[in-house]
């Protein structure tokens, strides 16, 4: 009927910048919690320490690498979305077997390499 859909585990230039921006926003969400800290432990040693206080405390140590970390997650997910694998869909005409390219939609010869419209790999 045709060849088998292959799986290409290559990683292209998109799932690694999906990969570098993660460990970034993680690392953000670390140094989140290390600014953090000192904040909360100061609460033991300050009896007149307000909800206001504290609140005002957090949102100045915190809330800059918050940002910052929710910026790589999104810069990671667009990485990851671009570098997605394409899927070729076979299809089967009267006439012979075809594939249809999973980029453009167009039918090309089962032993095609290269999509004949836009020129994606089938292997």
């Amino acid at each position: 009927m045709g060849r088998v859909a292959e799986f290409d585990p290559k990683m292209n230039a998109w799932k690694a910048l999906g990969y570098v921006f993660t460990i970034f926003g993680i690392l953000f969400l670390i140094v989140t919690v290390i600014a953090v800290l000192p904040v909360l432990s100061s609460i033991n040693f300050l009896a007149e320490f307000s909800a206001a206080t504290f609140l005002s405390l957090f949102i100045s140590a915190a809330l800059p690498y918050v940002i910052l970390a929710s910026i790589m997650f999104v810069i990671a997910a667009g990485g990851f979305y671009a570098g997605r694998t394409r899927r070729v869909i076979y299809a089967k005409s009267r006439s012979s077997s075809r594939i249809r390219c999973g980029a453009c939609g167009s039918l090309n010869d089962i032993d095609a390499d290269f999509c004949k419209r836009c020129g994606t790999q089938f292997r």
